[in-house]
Formats: structure tokens, sequence, C-alpha cells
């Protein structure tokens, strides 16, 4: 996965369409969100701050699903990524799109 700093309660987006699967406290990254995106691909969200989804929620590419939380590691607000597709994790960097600069959306 990546590591991503961000500005405190930045929204976090959801990467593709599909199902949450979870909404879960890790024991590493606190509160999380899983989202299952078809064909045995999912995403992670870790240190989520507010969650604003529920598990079975239909989530569709660049939905709301919550807010960074400040880490309790780095004092810094962090989100942590992850892609897992067939049960293996796999480098966000080859599968996420960069996002327009000039969106006007700030977040994650």
């Amino acid at each position: 996965g990546i590591v991503i700093i961000t500005a405190e309660n930045a929204p976090i987006f959801s990467a593709a369409d599909g199902v949450v699967t979870a909404v879960e406290h890790d024991e590493i990254y606190g509160p999380s969100i899983w989202v299952d995106h078809g064909n045995e691909v999912f995403s992670y969200y870790g240190g989520c701050g507010d969650i604003l989804v529920k598990v079975g929620q239909s989530v569709d590419r660049g939905d709301r699903m919550g807010t960074v939380r400040v880490s309790n590691d780095s004092g810094k607000p962090v989100l942590h990524f992850q892609i897992w597709i067939d049960d293996k994790p796999v480098d966000p960097l080859d599968y996420i799109q960069h996002a327009d600069k000039a969106s006007k959306q700030r977040g994650v």
C-alpha cells in the first residue's frame, strides 16, 4: 500500500465503483474501510476519521466515504491506501489514475 499525507479532515473518495464490505478498527491503521470492486479486487482505506458509509452500501467512483484523521504515530493526517487483487496486495500506483491538477475536489 501507500501512505498519503494530506490535510486533516480531508475527504476520502472511493477509488472505483463497488460495495462497502467492512468498516472496522485495524490495530495498526485505526478506523478503516474495505470496498469490493468485483472480480476479486478490493481497496482499503485506513486512518479514517469520520466514516460516512456502512457495510453493504454501494459506492460509485468519487463518492465521499469519510475523512482522514491525524495519525497517532506521525501526528499528521495520513491515509493508508491499499489495493488487493486475488487476495494479494499490489502496488496501488500501478492502478490508480492521477487526479486532474485543476480539479476542485480536494481529498484522497
